[in-house]
Parts: structure tokens; C-alpha cells; sequence
């Protein structure tokens, strides 16, 4: 009797650790700009506290259409989860901050991005998504 139980409990438990098995997203490409034009040198990037270079400043958001300048601006894949980012002048003040998330589940493909100082907008383009960060 015991062993029919043990078996029992273990097989229970082996399908309920892998029902809560999360599976792991494939990361997203992203390409960061502003379109904020500043009279100071160009902004500085941190994503999730981590300094990613500076943030290329750009006349018109690049898309599928318009993807000239693609290559100029700062790139970078990163998991589908939450992501914070603040746009830094070289004296350190903080000129936009907030959060950006994608998930992405076969062709569905949803973004969001906000926060609290400045503005961004987030575009799925071409299987990438583009994040324009403003003052």
C-alpha cells in the first residue's frame, strides 16, 4: 500500500513540476533612438541599470518602409520580460525613465512601455521592435 502510494505522490508531483515549467522565450531584438533633439551631447541608455551607450537621435522613428537608419542606433536582444530604462544627460539628470515589456507567442506579438518622467513609444517593425525614448 505504501509503495502504490509513493508512486502515486510521485508521479503527481513530477506532472505538476512540469506543468509549472515555464518555457524560455526566445529573446527580442531591440533598437533604441530618441527623437529628442537636445542641445547637450546625446543621452546615455541604461537598461535595467546597466549603461548601454549613448541614445542616437533621430529626425523620423525607422520602420519596415524606412529602415535607413537601422544600423545607427543602439541594439541590443533582450529577454521577454520587464525592462526598466532612464535617458541620462552627462551631468546625470534624468530626462526620460520607465518600464518596456514585449511578449511575443507565435504571430501575436504585444508590447507596453511607460513610466514617470518623459515619454517612449514601442513598435513591433519588421520582427524587431523599435523604442523611440523622448523628453
Amino acid at each position: 500500500m505504501k509503495t502504490k502510494l509513493l508512486f502515486v505522490l510521485s508521479a503527481l508531483f513530477l506532472l505538476l513540476f512540469t506543468a509549472c515549467e515555464q518555457e524560455q522565450d526566445d529573446p527580442i531584438d531591440y533598437y533604441f533612438c530618441t527623437t529628442s533633439a537636445t542641445n547637450d551631447a546625446q543621452w546615455d541608455l541604461y537598461v535595467d541599470g546597466d549603461l548601454v551607450g549613448k541614445l542616437p537621435f533621430v529626425n523620423a522613428v525607422p520602420n519596415c518602409s524606412n529602415t535607413a537608419a537601422l544600423p545607427n542606433l543602439l541594439h541590443m536582444s533582450l529577454s521577454q520580460e520587464r525592462h526598466q530604462y532612464e535617458a541620462k544627460d552627462g551631468l546625470g539628470t534624468v530626462h526620460a525613465a520607465g518600464y518596456f515589456k514585449t511578449k511575443e507567442k507565435g504571430e501575436r506579438k504585444n508590447g507596453e512601455s511607460g513610466g514617470g518622467i518623459g515619454g517612449s513609444t514601442l513598435a513591433w517593425s519588421c520582427d524587431i521592435v523599435i523604442m523611440s525614448v523622448f523628453e
